[in-house]
């Protein structure tokens, strides 16, 4: 059984499975600029297919080719459909930026290939496999949520919380998702060009088309009466070439009928730094928000 999982206990994937750990808890929380953005695939390249050539080490040329396949679709646009359905689950929020510049790491699998074929001579500590191997389906697991960069700012307006509600969707923009943890509202445009508004209730699922030529943002919230299925806590996700992509902005509302306060938590995990995401933000929300008449 030890010598079965040998390569788990190897300095190599020790080294890459701690590189991925401290990378994703530490680093980019400290950090966060484009390297640590890449360190994560590097090294989650790295042992993620030594890891499962482990388990089934008779189907390694398959495990090291699938997680390539696998590793271009959730870098692409094509699985944003799997990631809203698991989203739209509300369990937990997962993220990923489509950034093409990331399959820079499968440069990284070659690496790996030649290092498992060299798991009879390669150094390994007299550990248990049984803790890399837990440690290494955590890794899997977590890094697959969606961590924030703490803000924890507030802006504040002298209109009622409603009034803020509508304002905030009066910003008509195709870049503008909004989602809460049982409901997922996006609006998103087809290759055809028409513009969709879905709905997501738990497995439940609405969808609509609509031009914006005809209607608005607010008032399709209007006319459908799905105002108040924007809770208090939502989540804004907004796109901005200068940051690189897509983000999303963790925010609450909060005020009575005199004042409002929008309480901004902090940002999806991002390759852009915090003040950029920052500025961002308060571009496209805050001030379009001030001037909503």
């Amino acid at each position: 059984m030890t010598k079965k999982y040998k390569i788990l206990t190897s300095l190599g994937f020790i080294i890459g499975l701690i590189v991925l750990l401290l990378n994703d808890f530490v680093f980019k929380e400290l950090y966060n600029n484009w390297i640590t953005g890449k360190l994560s695939d590097f090294a989650g390249l790295f042992i993620f297919p030594l890891f499962w050539t482990t388990l089934f080490p008779k189907h390694k040329d398959k495990i090291f080719w699938l997680t390539g396949l696998l590793f271009i679709f959730w870098k692409s646009s094509y699985s944003q459909v799997l990631i809203d359905t698991c989203n739209g689950l509300g369990l937990f929020k997962i993220r990923r930026i489509v950034d093409y510049t990331d399959l820079i790491a499968l440069l990284i699998l070659p690496v790996a290939y030649s290092f498992e074929k060299e798991k009879k001579r390669l150094k390994t500590y007299r550990i248990n496999p049984f803790f890399p191997f837990i440690i290494s389906v955590f890794s899997f697991i977590a890094t697959s949520k969606n961590p924030t960069l703490r803000v924890e700012k507030e802006y504040t307006f002298s209109i009622a919380k409603d009034s803020l509600k509508n304002r905030i969707i009066s910003i008509d923009s195709t870049c503008l998702d909004f989602y809460s943890y049982n409901n997922f509202l996006r609006l998103f445009t087809s290759p055809a060009g028409d513009k969709y508004f879905m709905f997501r209730n738990l497995n439940k699922e609405t969808k609509y088309t609509i031009h914006l030529d005809t209607i608005t943002f607010s008032s399709f919230f209007s006319e459908k009466k799905m105002l108040p299925l924007l809770t208090d806590t939502m989540g804004i996700e907004l796109h901005d070439k200068s940051c690189g992509g897509n983000y999303s902005a963790h925010i609450i509302l909060k005020g009575n009928e005199q004042t409002s306060t929008i309480y901004l938590s902090g940002f999806s995990e991002h390759h852009a730094n915090k003040d950029s995401l920052l500025v961002s933000f308060e571009k496209k929300i805050i001030d379009k928000v001030k001037n909503v008449p």
